[in-house]
């Protein structure tokens, strides 16, 4: 790097638009990261509220139905409300497990997106490297190759993250599947066994 004495008031000034990009990179790679977590708490948050209101209302279901359709005169097909209602619990203990797991699920793609930031910032910092060395008038010979090497990283952490993204979708869609599918099921068995009551 040359000596910075030596520098015209011209480069000076560059250098110190360089120096101002650097920092704004650096703000704004903060602030996503908090933005980031902000919205992956906030939809954790949502996912367990729903889940336990669905849980709430079956244990309700069960807990007042079944013993109500037992106590009653009318003639009920047991084996179809212990089907329903098993259903029902099951959606509990789906739910349970599934907010027990959420940590586990959101980690990685925090992890990921944070590893992403840090190589978008990288890059350009690398960027601004080369800028630097045009500005002094001194290229520096591996700029350039500081520089591929930084958007591969970036780029390969971008798909990372997308990967990640990826099998959290495959894991909310399973969730979806496990949970409100013995609900809508022990709804529908429960709905059907009063229907055909004798």
């Amino acid at each position: 790097m040359a000596d910075l004495s030596k520098l015209t008031p011209k480069q000076l000034e560059g250098l110190s638009a360089i120096r101002a990009r650097r920092r704004e990179i650096t703000r704004e790679a903060t602030e996503e990261q908090r933005s980031l977590l902000g919205i992956v708490n906030s939809a954790a948050t949502r996912r367990s509220e729903k889940r336990h209101r669905f849980m709430l209302l079956a244990g309700g279901i069960v807990g007042v139905s079944a013993p109500i359709l037992l106590q009653s005169p009318i003639n009920v097909d047991l084996v179809t409300l212990k089907i329903a209602s098993g259903l029902l619990l099951l959606t509990i203990v789906v739910g349970a497990v599934f907010d027990a797991i959420d940590e586990y699920r959101t980690t990685p793609v925090l992890l990921k997106a944070s590893v992403g930031l840090e190589r978008a910032a990288a890059l350009a910092f690398a960027e601004d490297m080369k800028l630097i060395s045009a500005q002094v008038g001194e290229l520096d010979a591996d700029a350039e190759e500081i520089e591929k090497k930084a958007r591969a990283d970036a780029q390969s952490a971008h798909a990372e993250l997308r990967a990640a993204g990826q099998r959290f979708v495959d894991i909310s869609i399973l969730e979806t599947v496990l949970f409100f599918g013995p609900f809508v099921l022990g709804v529908g068995l429960l709905l059907y066994a009063v229907g055909t009551a004798a």
